[in-house]
């Protein structure tokens, strides 16, 4: 079993100019109901770093970086509920880990220890942090507890050696007689 955290991309696409302004995630990850909905699964991993890289050519948006303080702290709001967050605080089980390519990528820390539908918002700056515009998907944790993982596929694979095993002794002590 994998003991590293499963890393996934996806690509924040943003459309400033639009009316309202707009942004849409592309990702490999299987999409929930709405546009911006995506669920999330660890693949027997414990747990997920989610990179949100930007891929905004001409609109100069990025996550806050440092010296900003408390910047990871401004770059995510997280909430266990399925709503987008109106306030400030990142829920234990989807906190900013880093942010990397001078603010292009936010790296988030997904848990993944629940299976359920939860609250966010990315937000992005063009002016240092003075104002913010908050993208807000849904999230769907979809794999429960890491610890808790099926095991059956390891028990099918220890019988199948076991067999193996056990008809290797016979047919080595059919040679020796």
């Amino acid at each position: 079993m994998p003991t590293t955290p499963r890393h996934v991309t996806v690509n924040v696409i943003l459309d400033p100019t639009s009316h309202p302004p707009s942004f849409k995630l592309e990702t490999d990850l299987p999409r929930g109901k709405g546009n911006n909905e995506i669920m999330f699964y660890n693949e027997h991993h414990p747990g997920l770093h989610v990179h949100y890289t930007l891929k905004d050519p001409a609109y100069g948006y990025v996550f806050p970086d440092a010296p900003i303080d408390n910047y990871l702290d401004e770059a995510l709001w997280s909430t266990s509920d399925a709503r987008c967050p109106t306030s400030e605080g990142q829920w234990e089980q989807f906190t900013a880990h880093s942010i990397e390519d001078s603010g292009k990528t936010l790296v988030v820390y997904n848990l993944n220890e629940n299976v359920q539908q939860f609250g966010y918002a990315l937000r992005v700056t063009k002016d240092g942090g003075k104002h913010y515009w908050n993208l807000d998907p849904i999230g769907g944790n979809q794999n429960g507890s890491y610890a808790a993982r099926d095991l059956s596929g390891y028990a099918v694979a220890a019988v199948a050696g076991a067999v193996a095993g056990s008809l290797a002794t016979l047919g080595f002590q059919a040679l020796m007689s």
